[in-house]
């Protein structure tokens, strides 16, 4: 399984994180060669790479449903019910936080993401 942090809307109205797991499945090869393990599909409606620039500080809802990378650098997000969490290489985010209060991205050194928009 990998572990992914989920950011969602609250009944209450405001943005809660959540500790996600997402199921994986053995991919079937042939002997030799050692298998690897595979998510079920999600249909995606674009890919998009995001520069975060030394000292961003932005306070928004997610603009759509999507997942979040971090390929570089780091950020902190904290969301509108008082929680900070720490984002860093090899990270990966879902923000489903597009209705809320949404939550405070802050970039003190910068840091560059692939951003995945759902269907």
């Amino acid at each position: 399984m990998m572990r992914y942090t989920r950011m969602y809307d609250g009944e209450d109205g405001d943005t809660h994180f959540e500790d996600m797991d997402m199921a994986m499945a053995p991919v079937p090869v042939p002997p030799p060669a050692i298998g690897a393990n595979l998510s079920e599909r999600q249909l995606a409606e674009a890919i998009r790479f995001l520069e975060f620039p030394p000292g961003l500080s932005v306070d928004h809802p997610a603009p759509a449903r999507q997942y979040f990378l971090v390929l570089s650098g780091g950020f902190r997000i904290t969301v509108s019910d008082g929680e900070t969490r720490n984002f860093g290489a090899g990270d990966v985010g879902l923000a489903e936080d597009i209705s809320g209060k949404g939550h405070l991205t802050v970039s003190e050194n910068g840091a560059y993401l692939a951003i995945t928009e759902l269907r």
